[in-house]
């Protein structure tokens, strides 16, 4: 089966946050499948600059064959005049379009070639169109949406969404296409061999003795940062080993507000940002945290849950993370109400418990090694393709059976 994904942004782009790393990670477990080739249409954008890629040609990563095309205007559209070109012009010589995310130049390149082509059109909405993120800056969204891109999303083959939570909460706007649940693959060999502690402690000045709870991922309203704060403000005054660390990129300048914030309620001693990490260093910091928390106001998936549970740390999520159902299930972690009480609660109980918090960072890696390897997760996606191909051929041919889901 020949592939082709298009997305407006592509790894080393990891500005973006979590589909810019799970989306190759797909594309490269599926290129190792026997009879499976892969493409993918993407950008230079990376975040204020480009990417340091040639446009005239392909790059082969991981198995992958990358075109990254010059984007030709600033902003989250990502129009890029070189990807609508090869869209339309190649799309015909593959089985199937695959098309990330919404609002994006990308949606519409991929929905056009589609429609030209003929070929079988799977669209994954990545959160953007789930009530929460529906009704953040809603005014541009519903204008958006009733200027094409709801006939866009109707005219694809089948929805891709991560999690059963992306999929219901997705509901509100009465899609038609076939939908499917597929969950991210996470990239779990680097938490293969994990470092020793400390690397955090040094970086920040913080004593070995201190209790590092990490957020991981886009400083951004919708990851619950403020409701963070007011609960490390609820418990430091009787655990002064607290700590709140923040890794990731600041997206808008919400950063200022955060600290703003942690001073007002006389917590800016226990908050600590260490920019974005990557890699090495990523693992490394995972390492040193005791856990995770992540009080997302909404998030389809949760990739820096799965990465946390890898590397042994229990995760402490609200009930609008897509894994949550799975955390609770496993016992690796604890699942909350998306309130500050609720959440200072969930950091208590890890804080006096560190015999239940190895409980769960084990139960965690079992969870992780059982659902989200890329190459269980690859497969399964495959089925996915083979069944919306074998639907369009039928609908094409009346003739032919319908597979069997």
């Amino acid at each position: 089966m020949r592939i082709l994904h298009i997305t407006p942004v592509y790894a080393p782009a990891y500005v973006y946050g979590g589909p810019s790393r799970s989306i190759p990670l797909l594309c490269r477990a599926l290129a190792a499948l026997d009879g499976v080739e892969v493409t993918v249409y993407t950008t230079d954008a990376n975040g204020a600059e480009r990417l340091p890629v040639p446009n005239d040609r392909p790059v082969i990563r991981d198995g992958v064959t990358v075109w990254y095309h010059r984007k030709d205007l600033k902003g989250s559209f990502h129009y890029s005049r070189q990807l609508g070109k090869a869209s339309r012009q190649h799309s015909q010589q593959f089985d199937l379009l695959h098309s990330s995310g919404v609002w994006n130049y990308g949606m519409v390149a991929a929905a056009a070639a589609a429609k030209n082509s003929g070929v079988p059109h799977i669209v994954s909405p990545r959160n953007a169109i789930t009530r929460w993120a529906y009704d953040f800056k809603p005014v541009r969204k519903r204008l958006y949406m009733q200027l094409g891109e709801r006939r866009r999303l109707n005219r694809a083959d089948a929805l891709h969404y991560t999690t059963a939570l992306e999929l219901a909460d997705s509901a509100h706007l009465g899609l038609t296409p076939e939908s499917y649940v597929v969950p991210n693959p996470v990239d779990i060999e680097p938490f293969s061999s994990l470092p020793g502690r400390g690397y955090l402690r040094q970086q920040l000045n913080l004593p070995e003795e201190a209790f590092l709870v990490g957020m991981v991922g886009r400083i951004h309203l919708k990851k619950g940062i403020d409701l963070a704060v007011e609960a490390l403000a609820q418990l430091v005054p009787a655990n002064p080993r607290l700590h709140l660390v923040l890794i990731g990129p600041d997206e808008g300048g919400y950063l200022a507000e955060i600290k703003r914030l942690a001073r007002l309620k006389n917590v800016q001693g226990h908050l600590h940002w260490s920019g974005q990490l990557r890699d090495t260093a990523l693992v490394a910091a995972y390492t040193d945290l005791d856990c995770l928390l992540l009080p997302s106001r909404s998030e389809s998936f949760g990739n820096v849950v799965v990465e946390a549970m890898a590397a042994g740390l229990p995760v402490l999520v609200s009930e609008q993370v897509g894994v949550a159902p799975d955390v609770a299930k496993a016992a690796a972690g604890a699942v909350f109400p998306l309130a500050v009480e609720p959440i200072a609660g969930a950091i208590r109980s890890a804080f006096s418990q560190p015999a239940l918090r190895q409980a769960m960072g084990r139960n965690g890696q079992a969870l992780v090694s059982q659902r989200y390897a890329p190459a269980a997760v690859a497969a399964a996606m495959l089925d996915v393709y083979r069944e919306v191909a074998a639907r369009k051929r039928k609908l094409n041919r009346p003739d032919l059976p319908l597979p069997e889901r």
